[in-house]
């Protein structure tokens, strides 16, 4: 990284050059946790089972149901963001233990990704029918845990806590 604002302190000056890798640093961030959050959160793999679970709605009422299961994924993920440093204090977790759990959860993930199946721990045959008997499935089992899974809810409180200011955060 040093290079690159050495090129730019040649080009724009050492205090716009300065400025320019800050502003590398955050984009880099954001693209980093936003790319992550979305492929964990896969709102594109759930698609098949909100299909199956509202096969007897009408359109008003899978769009209820699909607008409260993105209201409860972006709750629950903004709640453990907010909450994870928290979590880390009070139970004694360093991040670099939450890091290695939460990796080989991502890696249990991925190997089911790469088997070309469904993670057991965000959706199970059984949610799925329970899901299509009842009334409103729009908290569970569409938000919590398809969407709002293990996956997304370690990813999210790593990349919060390895985020050092507040801007990163958001």
């Amino acid at each position: 990284m040093s290079s690159s604002i050495l090129d730019w302190a040649l080009i724009l000056g050492p205090a716009n050059a300065v400025a320019h890798g800050l502003q590398s640093t955050y984009v880099r961030f954001s693209v980093l946790a936003l790319s992550s959050i979305f492929f964990l959160v896969d709102p594109f793999a759930a698609i098949p089972s909100f299909i199956a679970i509202t096969s007897g709605a009408d359109a008003k009422r899978r769009r209820g149901m699909a607008v409260k299961a993105s209201f409860t994924c972006f709750i629950v993920l903004t709640s453990f963001a907010v909450a994870g440093r928290l979590i880390f204090r009070m139970f004694g977790i360093t991040l670099p233990a939450f890091e290695i759990a939460g990796g080989l959860i991502l890696l249990l993930i991925g190997i089911d990704m790469l088997e070309a199946r469904r993670s057991p721990t965000q959706e199970a045959s059984e949610e799925t029918q329970e899901g299509a008997s009842k009334e409103d499935a729009g908290i569970v089992p569409l938000g919590i845990p398809m969407l709002a899974g293990p996956g997304a809810i370690s990813s999210v409180m790593v990349l919060v806590g390895s985020s050092p200011t507040a801007w990163q955060m958001l």
